[in-house]
């Protein structure tokens, strides 16, 4: 188990004070990822990481991870199971580290958001594309791994939890009267929406783009069935097994 956050500013001169945000946001997760800590700042997005370090224990695995010509930033919570899949299918070779972490970060590289479908496991992250100016959030197809978001016409916030979610935003959210209800009779909230105004979560097997240069944003239902996954392994190929990533 990792923890994620990050905030996207429309205003990258408000960074400063979103660092410090940030920070308390990773200590508010660290719970999640007691063994090491990171974040990396670039244009007015800051990805955050607390690691549980499962998959590749050196210092190759830490979090956040870019590629080496620093175009993908990506912040990653679960397990993708077919890493090993990817790597052959994908052709990726030149890995600096074993985790599934980079095989995603890597598969993200080579096909975009197409490559959503090839990912088999439970999962939340955010990917920032620093050349086409977006930031991707994913979730799994049955929202195994929590992800939480606020996107306003300033900002984007999101993380593993609403507690760092309300240290990113620095104020306490009110509660959304209209769902107050639905909450007491189903015990939770339906869809995408939360008790908090303002608050929401991704829907399972959805991703949401955010296109940071005229700040539009559209969420789909990008994780596909896995019988559509392009370039499926052959007839009698055994699944690589399900092992926890960091």
């Amino acid at each position: 188990m990792c923890g994620i956050v990050g905030i996207v500013l429309r205003d990258p001169t408000s960074t400063p004070s979103a660092l410090k945000r940030a920070d308390n946001a990773l200590t508010a997760l660290k719970h999640r990822g007691p063994d090491t800590h990171g974040r990396c700042a670039s244009a007015g997005v800051i990805l955050g990481h607390t690691r549980l370090s499962i998959l590749d224990l050196s210092d190759a695995g830490h979090q956040p991870m870019e590629t080496a010509d620093g175009r993908y930033a990506i912040t990653y919570n679960g397990e993708c199971y077919n890493f090993l899949e990817l790597t052959r299918d994908l052709g990726i070779g030149g890995l600096r580290s074993g985790s599934d972490t980079e095989v995603v970060l890597r598969a993200f590289m080579a096909e975009g958001p197409g490559c959503l479908p090839r990912l088999n496991g439970m999962f939340a992250f955010a990917v920032h594309d620093r050349s086409a100016g977006e930031l991707w959030l994913v979730r799994d197809r049955l929202g195994i791994k929590p992800l939480y978001y606020s996107l306003d016409s300033d900002a984007l916030l999101f993380a593993s939890e609403v507690r760092p979610l309300l240290e990113l935003a620095g104020e306490t959210p009110s509660c959304d009267p209209t769902l107050l209800a639905e909450w007491l009779y189903y015990g939770n909230s339906l869809g995408g929406k939360t008790l908090f105004r303002g608050i929401r979560q991704l829907i399972p097997g959805h991703a949401l783009r955010l296109r940071i240069r005229d700040w539009t944003h559209e969420s789909a239902r990008l994780l596909v069935a896995r019988g559509a996954v392009p370039k499926a392994s052959p007839p009698g190929t055994r699944r690589s097994p399900g092992r926890r990533g960091a």
